[in-house]
């Protein structure tokens, strides 16, 4: 992965593959169109065998990278996967592909991945203002195992 670290990913943190329906893959911070992301992605990782994983999907830029009022805005949420068998785990918020309004520039959005050490406690309705640090911080999810981040616009 980069050297460079961002407040999502650390420097060193081992590249998530990501890959949509159209053969479209996830590479740090390349743009691609929403029109192209809008199903739900193929995710692999170097997951250790019996790991139980948390998978995250947020757009830190919402509504604007200007003027970020709804940030996190989380796409998708799949905890208890087994392996980096994410069709298989808990899905606590279904994918939502990108949607960035008209007009506010390039939104990025971060595919993260977890390891867990307990079960996933997930109480918060609606996507909009999703805290991803106090998500982590009260299910002692650590820093990433994976993560991998695109841009789009429209």
């Amino acid at each position: 992965m980069s050297d460079e670290s961002d407040e999502y990913i650390e420097s060193g943190t081992p590249e998530l593959e990501v890959t949509f329906d159209g053969g479209e893959k996830v590479s740090l911070g390349n743009e691609l169109s929403p029109s192209f992301t809008s199903s739900e992605p193929t995710l692999n990782w170097d997951a250790s065998p019996g790991q139980r994983y948390t998978v995250i999907m947020v757009d830190p830029d919402a509504p604007s990278r200007k003027r970020p009022s709804l940030r996190d805005y989380l796409h998708w949420m799949v905890v208890d996967v087994h392996g980096s068998d994410v069709e298989h785990g808990k899905e606590l918020v279904s994918y939502m592909g990108p949607a960035p309004p008209s007009g506010t520039g390039l939104h990025r959005y971060y595919f993260l991945v977890y390891k867990q050490t307990k079960s996933v406690r997930f109480k918060k309705k609606g996507r909009a203002n999703f805290d991803t640090h106090e998500f982590l911080k009260e299910n002692g999810l650590g820093r990433p195992a994976a993560g991998n981040y695109f841009q789009a616009r429209n």
